[in-house]
């Protein structure tokens, strides 16, 4: 089964499966074993380090700039690229950690060049600098074939060509260039997807969808810069026309390579472009309701085509892989009776195969069959992102025309708009996900809610802080009555947001620590959540079916509180750095953290005497981020994702976890001396820890 955790929140929502069970199923079939969580450690902690060591050599080329000679400069920028060159071509590391290795020495390419450029004064444009970058890592990408080394090369290349039309090319517009990056870009999608499917192992849906919301990104933003230049030779017009039929063929491609990511993001670009340039072409109140009616009207027929194409499909890839097992046993039944001189009994391919097709997707109870049936009319993460996509814009479109008609000029007019949004939302709310009208009600909820905090501000004139407890509250009654997994982790972070932003005090009075202590209770509920799991979702069915909302719903917002603390100037500089446990501050979410850590241990590790010197390496580990505060949060959701196998909060953790630490450094009030040996210092340190992790995984015969 492809997702087991759904599949058991779905059983205890239906109060089909003991705590015991439901906690013996969760370690066997969700949670990793001893060799994941090695590995993971060790990945982490050569990528951690290997960043580390790169940005402290920049930050110390970049403080000895005037004090060092031009070969000295080159010899440092040059064992960026040479010393993670090098050690991929050696037997040190394993075959991912390699391509990783290169991707770095790809990045690190491009301040080399940039050091040169500076030494030389060759007076080379951006153009130049970007190419040559280009041309270098061009036969790394091809060699390596790794996603993250070929997005640094796709970016690169199309900075090249921005740079050559805004540079080299005069007279041309922006939209002109985006277009050519935009048809170029999607021929190399074409041949990277063409490559794909004849590779013994395909690319990641993920790295193929990112180029292509990309590529669809650009397609977009080239006809909406063209709306801007209305030139006399009317050459906008055939560039508008050729974006779009680029668009077209290639939802053509996306439904011949049955590629549903690719036919979301292009049919997201073309209602969008289609959109903008209705509204280009008359900026009046009958456009604007023309495009309102348009982009829903495209939305709906979209989704519902795709969720179609989706589940022929499916139907298609079931029969041939039906008709595979039933060929694969009749052969096996011939090889059976031709060794015992029996007669062969040849299966018809039109009966229904004795044999599973799967044993873990075969049914085998009427839960089963329905959890099956669910999962197979929901809709792919594309069809879910176009949809919840085509209801924003279209309530976009809505209240544009309600504001251009006078209706929101008014409080009063705002206030009620906003109470009849969220009662149609909440009444469209049907819990399917990705329907369209399940977008709607997403949108509905989400602007009425809006409204109502814009009307009641300006018409009874409460304060700030007693309208975002209001809407705190709010969110958590409409939480108890949604239906659609999407709505209900948006009411839990809108309920999170009115609570830290109704603690905050502008003022700086008393209550100016409570926003801190907000994030930290946040970081703390979130570690009981996800670690009694098995009591939560065991004691009631309303909590099994919002288990997993409230779990998204709340990394999202310790994420964002710990953003939010920082930017509204509640961490100094000072107390980071010199009292890294002066109460009440983050870093003590990293004593759940080393809780996890030990839960592992205790796991995998029955012997209690390798306990306390493992929980010690791992506290050495944390211990430099009692430094960076913000950071614990990020560590905090690493952690409990891994715990139980969950992606999305693995990518949330670690995209918070590098912005939170290159804003802490980048912060630090040292001198940029400093600053370079603690970077190359702490990049050191994980890598040594990367070779004690190493060292135990080659001892336990797991990595070789």
């Amino acid at each position: 089964m492809r997702n087991y955790h759904k599949y058991l929140l779905f059983l205890a929502a239906r109060k089909e499966i003991d705590a015991p069970t439901y906690a013996q199923r969760l370690q066997e079939n969700v949670e990793p074993n001893a060799r994941a969580w090695q590995r993971f450690t060790a990945t982490g902690l050569l990528a951690f380090g290997l960043g580390l060591l790169a940005c402290g050599l920049i930050f110390l080329l970049a403080f000895n700039w005037d004090a060092l000679s031009k070969w000295q400069k080159l010899t440092i920028a040059a064992l960026g690229v040479a010393t993670p060159t090098l050690l991929a071509l050696t037997n040190l590391f394993s075959a991912g950690n390699r391509k990783i290795l290169m991707t770095v020495a790809a990045f690190m390419v491009g301040g080399l060049f940039a050091v040169y450029g500076q030494i030389y004064q060759t007076g080379a444009d951006a153009f130049e600098y970007f190419l040559a970058w280009t041309w270098f890592i061009t036969i790394w990408a091809i060699v390596v074939d790794f996603p993250a080394l070929w997005l640094i090369w796709l970016a690169a290349f199309n900075f090249t060509l921005y740079f050559y039309g805004e540079q080299m090319l005069n007279g041309w517009r922006t939209y002109e260039m985006l277009s050519i990056q935009f048809v170029l870009s999607a021929l190399i999608l074409l041949g990277l997807a063409t490559w794909s499917r004849k590779r013994s192992k395909p690319y990641p849906r993920w790295f193929l969808n990112v180029i292509a919301l990309a590529v669809a990104t650009l397609g977009c933003v080239a006809i909406m810069f063209s709306t801007w230049h209305d030139d006399e030779n009317g050459r906008y017009v055939i560039i508008r026309f050729a974006i779009l039929i680029v668009i077209v063929l290639a939802l053509v491609v996306g439904k011949a390579y049955r590629w549903l990511g690719l036919m979301a993001s292009m049919a997201l670009s073309l209602i969008v472009s289609i959109a903008v340039l209705i509204v280009s072409g008359s900026e009046t109140t009958e456009a604007i309701l023309i495009a309102s009616f348009w982009t829903l009207g495209a939305t709906t027929a979209t989704v519902l085509s795709l969720n179609i194409l989706r589940k022929y499909w499916r139907d298609e890839e079931d029969s041939e892989l039906q008709l595979s097992n039933q060929v694969g046993a009749a052969a096996g039944a011939q090889q059976k009776a031709s060794n015992l001189d029996e007669p062969v009994v040849i299966l018809d391919p039109n009966e229904e195969p004795n044999l599973p097709l799967n044993p873990e997707d075969s049914p085998s109870s009427a839960l089963e069959t329905e959890y099956h049936q669910l999962e197979r009319e929901k809709p792919s993460i594309g069809l879910q992102l176009l949809s919840l996509a085509g209801g924003l814009l279209a309530m976009v479109a809505i209240i544009a025309f309600l504001a251009l008609a006078g209706l929101l000029d008014e409080p009063e007019g705002r206030l009620a708009l906003g109470i009849l949004f969220i009662g149609v939302g909440i009444a469209m709310d049907r819990g399917k996900q990705g329907d369209f009208l399940g977008a709607l009600s997403v949108s509905g909820v989400t602007t009425g809610i809006l409204l109502f905090i814009a009307a009641w501000l300006e018409w009874s004139e409460p304060s700030f802080r007693t309208v975002m407890l209001s809407v705190a509250v709010m969110c958590l009654v409409l939480l108890s009555i949604a239906k659609s997994s999407v709505l209900r982790v948006l009411l839990v972070t809108g309920m999170h947001a009115g609570f830290l932003i109704g603690t905050f005090d502008p003022d700086g009075g008393a209550l100016q620590y409570l926003p801190r202590l907000y994030v930290l209770g946040m970081g703390m509920f979130l570690a009981a959540w996800m670690l009694l799991e098995v009591r939560i979702v065991n004691a009631s069915p309303w909590l099994a079916r919002r288990y997993g909302a409230i779990r998204t719903g709340t990394m999202v917002s310790l994420i964002a509180g710990a953003i939010f603390v920082r930017w509204v100037g509640l961490f100094s500089s000072y107390e980071q750095f010199y009292y890294p446990f002066g109460f009440p501050t983050l870093e003590w979410l990293l004593l759940p953290a080393l809780y996890v850590a030990y839960l592992v241990l205790k796991r995998h590790w029955p012997d209690p005497n390798q306990w306390i010197p493992y929980l010690l390496g791992v506290g050495l580990l944390f211990l430099p981020f009692t430094f960076a505060p913000a950071a614990a949060p990020a560590i905090l959701v690493i952690m409990l994702s891994v715990k139980q196998g969950y992606r999305l909060g693995l990518m949330l953790g670690i995209a918070a976890f590098l912005y939170f630490i290159g804003q802490f450094y980048y912060d630090l009030n040292i001198s940029l001396l400093n600053k370079s040996f603690l970077l190359i210092g702490a990049g050191a340190f994980y890598l040594i820890g990367y070779a004690v992790v190493r060292k135990k995984l080659a001892t336990d015969e797991i990595l070789h």
